[in-house]
């Protein structure tokens, strides 16, 4: 009971406090000279700043029971690529400024295209094809796009914009996105 009657007083006493910063805040708006205006906003925000830091509670934690920590498994390292070394050295100063504005690309040592022999080609309830390659590999047509394609026939994946890959064939000028399934 003493409990909720400490607070109904301090809600008040809070609300009052609001109402007085806000009133002092329209006293400061009114005021015409700069200087004297930013004086009371200065004022203001220091009563403000005293006010919450006397009202501030510090939370209670309770203490944790100690838990045995996992035992750490060491680290395995893996083979520096050079794009690992690359993203490592860092640019001058100079540098940056004589490479400033220039869109230039690295050559990268990494695959964008593969030919493989197609074994097997199924069409899914909704039409898409399902490509089954020489080395086992499964792709699923994404697009609903006609694209005609055989047992044995050689195919090309290459990588395309934003992570997708493109199917297509040397003896066709179009080509379809595929998602790997296997």
């Amino acid at each position: 009971m003493r409990l909720g009657w400490l607070f109904a007083a301090l809600l008040c006493l809070s609300n009052q406090a609001n109402a007085s910063i806000e009133q002092t805040l329209l006293e400061c708006r009114g005021l015409t000279q700069d200087s004297q205006r930013l004086a009371c906003y200065d004022q203001l925000a220091k009563r403000f700043q005293s006010s919450t830091a006397t009202t501030t509670i510090a939370p209670v934690v309770a203490a944790k029971p100690a838990v045995k920590a996992p035992v750490p498994t060491p680290p395995v390292s893996a083979p520096v690529t050079k794009t690992a070394q690359a993203a490592k050295s860092q640019p001058t100063a100079e540098q940056q400024v004589e490479d400033f504005g220039i869109r230039y690309k690295e050559i990268e040592d990494e695959v964008t295209k593969i030919y493989l022999d197609v074994v097997k080609v199924k069409k899914d309830p909704r039409g898409l094809l399902k490509i089954t390659f020489s080395n086992g590999q499964l792709w699923k047509q994404a697009e609903a796009k006609r694209f005609k394609l055989k047992a044995g026939d050689k195919a090309f994946i290459e990588k395309a914009s934003l992570g997708s890959f493109l199917l297509g064939t040397d003896k066709r000028n179009a080509t379809i996105r595929v998602k790997r399934l296997k």
